[in-house]
């Protein structure tokens, strides 16, 4: 029996949507007059992450994206119509 090694394949990453996702919750974020420190209180997130999903530095979490949205008063899929 031969092994044989498969490379890994990198994690998928859409940095165009990302900078998407994250635009659209800044206009959110700034239509309910928030600051980033506001929100990132409210969710119970750290400022420097809220700032990072805001730049699309980082693909965040499906469950963050949800809690995001329940904050900002909006549907989930409302963050993601782009």
């Amino acid at each position: 029996m031969t092994l044989v090694l498969v490379p890994r394949q990198k994690q998928y990453r859409d940095e165009q949507v990302m900078l998407k996702l994250g635009q659209k919750i800044r206009d959110k974020r700034l239509q309910k007059g928030f600051s980033q420190a506001h929100l990132a209180n409210l969710c119970n997130l750290e400022l420097s992450q809220i700032n990072r999903i805001e730049l699309g530095k980082i693909n965040t979490s499906v469950s963050h994206i949800f809690l995001i949205a329940k904050t900002l008063g909006v549907k989930p899929a409302e963050l993601l119509e782009f």
